[in-house]
Formats: structure tokens, C-alpha cells, sequence
């Protein structure tokens, strides 16, 4: 799980580092859910086209749920 909440700025290589967390987690058969509020990151996210690439949880509890 990944809380993006607090973040004031994206850039190119947390972006590239969120993709390959994400592959890396897919390859491994593990769930990684991210959760983010943040206006700044979700606009990063969306005109990257990741938003629609990455798995994501309404909420903390909800990103947790099932994990163990």
C-alpha cells in the first residue's frame, strides 16, 4: 500500500518508480493498492495515463483489507 495523501509534488521519477513497483508487485503475485487524495499527484497520475494503470483503494483501511 501506497498513502500518495501528503504529497505536494509528482514528478517523472516517482511516477516511474510507482509503474515499477506496480510490475514488480504484479510479477510477484502481490497486491499493491495506492491511495491518493492528493489533487497534485492524481492530476500527475491522470495526464500520464496511470491513473487508469494502477491499482488504487478509497481509503487506507480499505487498501489494507484483505491483505493478510
Amino acid at each position: 500500500m501506497v498513502d500518495l495523501d501528503g504529497v505536494r509534488l509528482l514528478g517523472s521519477a516517482g511516477l516511474s518508480v510507482l509503474f515499477e513497483v506496480s510490475q514488480l508487485a504484479t510479477q510477484e503475485d502481490r497486491d499493491l493498492r495506492l491511495v491518493c487524495h492528493s489533487r497534485t499527484a492524481n492530476l500527475a497520475l491522470e495526464v500520464t495515463g496511470l491513473r487508469e494503470r494502477l491499482p488504487f483503494a478509497d481509503s487506507v483501511p480499505d487498501a489494507l483489507n484483505n491483505v493478510f
